[in-house]
């Protein structure tokens, strides 16, 4: 998803778009149901404060349903996030930050390979690209 975000990113810049493409990350959020279909031992071990406690030592992210999405619904509508284009995004035990991702998500080639790797896994025409994005 990251490279995904800085390909856009790329491509909007490059074309002089006011698009902003931002990677959010809400942090790590297992009230959100994603665990569902584990056992049920293992979602309520990930909802006590010990575990919570044992991934923040481990650098696990932590995140909330109601902090991480008005973090992102802030991202999303205010304007004070138009220049955080081609930036990543993190919340983090109630506080949202500008963070760098990991080495390889900036790796332009992989992104590149990515996003033509997604078009034509959809069956994507060349015709269909909307020139903004080429």
């Amino acid at each position: 998803m990251i490279l995904c975000a800085y390909e856009l990113d790329r491509r909007l810049r490059r074309n002089r778009s006011s698009v902003a493409s931002i990677a959010f990350d809400p942090g790590s959020t297992p009230d959100t149901g994603f665990l569902r279909t584990l056992p049920k031992p293992v979602q309520w071990l990930a909802k006590t404060a010990m575990m919570k406690a044992v991934m923040k030592r481990v650098g696990v992210t932590q995140g909330s349903i109601g902090f991480s999405g008005a973090a992102l619904a802030r991202v999303a509508a205010d304007g004070a996030f138009a220049a955080a284009s081609g930036k990543y995004l993190q919340c983090n035990a109630g506080t949202l930050s500008e963070r760098r991702s990991s080495k390889m998500s900036y790796d332009k080639e992989q992104a590149l390979n990515l996003w033509n790797d997604s078009k034509q896994l959809v069956s994507l025409l060349p015709s269909e690209e909307p020139a903004l994005l080429r």
